[in-house]
């Protein structure tokens, strides 16, 4: 290292006296020209720099010594003892919902044109965990006229009064529960008819005491106990023994007694099930007057998975009277696409109706008091839709069912020896094609719709029109809710295209019927509010059964206090 150091200085030296010499060498030669020229200047001096350049090279230093480093290390792992004491945590404390204030009961009175008063009162248990009780009471009454399709007043009235109770008991795994009922309806025959040409009904006002009426005496009771199970691994059962009385104008009386069963059983992703019921029917003052037994057993088997749901199995009935015993498929399949979002089905059944006076009467309060129907056979009934939900608040149903029917019975006008309208039975051969929509729209409680469209077409063997039952019906529900403090709703219905059968014109289409309904009710404050009603507020001339007007224009105010 000291030989490069002795080197570089020696370098420097010869460097400097090369310069000295050049600079001694430039100052000669310089003095030398000017003593031999003469210079004439002609401008003003005007001194000039030259441009300076840089050297871009940065000077580099070259280190010959290296250094190497090296060193070694090792990790020895050392478990590390930590100390973890739990704390106890204190239970958090959920609170329920508070209870909704539950009352003793309520009465509800009103009165409205046609002298049309109602009442209601209804008695009940408070909340308990051992039992349950109700007992309630409800009468309707009118008592106006109308004019008939001869332009005459009429009286067109009817009473009913309705009283019952029911009670249940709670035990661990079932609850036992009974109900008693007793209705006592009076329906009176004012619709009028040309059948008898001796009376002059087409110039004759009738009043009450000249209407024959329909006094209709219902005796109900049933008693039975169900299975409360939580789990699958228990057997669910329904037991129940049900007795009717009903006795009608004359002598007309039905008991009815049924005994029934359901049961069901989980196991291994499937269920299977049965139901059966055995029915009683004694029956007098009727066109014919029997003593019949039916029995129905009907097994069952369904699985299930994660979109989808079936179910398969028998509906039979044995006919003691015909000794016949039939025998329906069941099947029904549930899929479900995307969570309820849309839901196709599908269900292929059948079943043997029984047409009791109780069910008759009710669904024609006109008939001849002494009519006996026999019951009905739904050889297929196939079925098969859409449904779902959309959201939280709009839900549909789109259906179309198709069923053979056996013996289908239709009202049509009975012959009479005077001059009151009364309704009897054909039967007929019918299949029915039914195609159905549904929708509905409900926010909370505020504001609830329901539209219901339905088309039917009826192909009968004999008869040409299937009476009495409409081609087009619309049924639509609104409810508004304002603040729980005002609540408005409306309904509207329409049945098109029906016809009726007269003795003496044969077959004629009747008008149809569309209503209007219109109510509201004002809650003054929890106990206190008051209602009123707005019926048939276009006033039509509506006929549901030949020669029976509908009532017309009907409105009603009254009160509710809860206790």
């Amino acid at each position: 290292m000291l030989r490069n150091i002795r080197n570089m200085n020696l370098k420097r030296i010869m460097k400097y006296i090369y310069h000295s010499a050049s600079v001694v060498l430039f100052v000669f030669f310089a003095i030398s020209v000017n003593a031999q020229s003469k210079v004439d200047v002609v401008k003003p001096y005007e001194p000039a720099i030259k441009d300076a350049y840089k050297i871009s090279k940065m000077p580099i230093i070259h280190d010959t010594a290296t250094i190497d480093v090296q060193f070694d290390y090792e990790i020895q792992p050392k478990p590390f003892q930590a100390s973890f004491q739990p704390e106890r945590i204190k239970p958090a404390k959920l609170k329920g919902e508070a209870p909704s204030l539950l009352e003793r009961g309520y009465v509800l009175g009103g009165f409205g044109n046609y002298a049309s008063p109602l009442f209601e009162a209804r008695v009940h248990s408070l909340r308990s965990t051992n039992y349950q009780w109700n007992a309630y009471f409800q009468h309707e009454s009118v008592n106006g006229k109308i004019k008939n399709q001869y332009g005459n007043k009429q009286f067109a009235g009817y009473s009913r009064n309705q009283l019952g109770a029911y009670g249940q008991r709670m035990f661990p795994a079932a609850v036992a529960y009974a109900n008693v009922d007793f209705l006592n309806r009076k329906t009176y025959y004012y619709g009028r008819t040309l059948d008898v040409p001796a009376e002059d009904v087409q110039n004759t006002e009738y009043e009450k005491k000249d209407m024959a009426a329909q006094p209709l005496n219902r005796f109900a009771l049933q008693m039975g106990i169900n299975s409360t199970h939580m789990d699958s691994s228990h057997l669910n059962y329904k037991l129940y023994a049900r007795f009717r009385h009903t006795n009608g104008r004359g002598d007309a009386k039905e008991d009815k007694t049924d005994i029934g069963a359901d049961l069901d059983y989980y196991f291994n992703h499937q269920f299977i099930g049965t139901s059966g019921e055995i029915h009683y029917i004694q029956n007098q003052g009727m066109f014919d007057t029997l003593e019949h037994i039916f029995v129905d057993f009907n097994p069952w088997l369904g699985a299930f998975g994660r979109k989808w749901r079936i179910q398969a199995g028998v509906n039979t009935t044995y006919d003691q009277k015909t000794t016949d015993y039939m025998f329906y498929p069941d099947v029904k399949l549930h899929y479900n696409i995307v969570s309820f979002i849309m839901v196709p089905y599908f269900e292929f059944t059948g079943n043997y109706k029984l047409n009791t006076f109780q069910d008759i009467i009710d669904e024609n309060h006109f008939i001849d008091p002494s009519l006996y129907v026999k019951p009905t056979n739904q050889k297929q009934i196939i079925s098969g839709g859409l449904r779902g939900n959309v959201s939280s608040r709009f839900g549909f149903n789109v259906n179309v069912t198709w069923k053979d029917i056996k013996d289908q019975y239709f009202y049509v006008d009975a012959s009479a020896d005077d001059h009151v309208q009364y309704f009897g039975v054909v039967y007929d051969n019918m299949r029915h094609l039914r195609m159905l929509a549904e929708v509905s729209w409900k926010k909370a409680e505020v504001f609830n719709v329901l539209v219901q469209a339905s088309y039917n077409q009826y192909s009968l063997d004999t008869l040409k029109h299937a009476y009495y039952r409409p081609v087009y019906e619309i049924n639509a529900h609104l409810r508004y809710n304002l603040k729980d403090k005002i609540v408005l709703t409306s309904d509207l219905f329409y049945k098109g295209e029906r016809y009726a059968h007269d003795w003496q014109n044969g077959d004629q289409k009747m008008k149809d019927i569309f209503d209007i309904h219109v109510g509201g009710e004002y809650r003054y404050n929890h106990y206190l509010s008051g209602f009123v009603q707005f019926k048939n507020i276009l006033a039509q001339k509506r006929y549901e059964w030949l020669n029976y007007r509908l009532l017309g224009f009907q409105f009603m105010v009254g009160a509710s206090y809860r206790f």
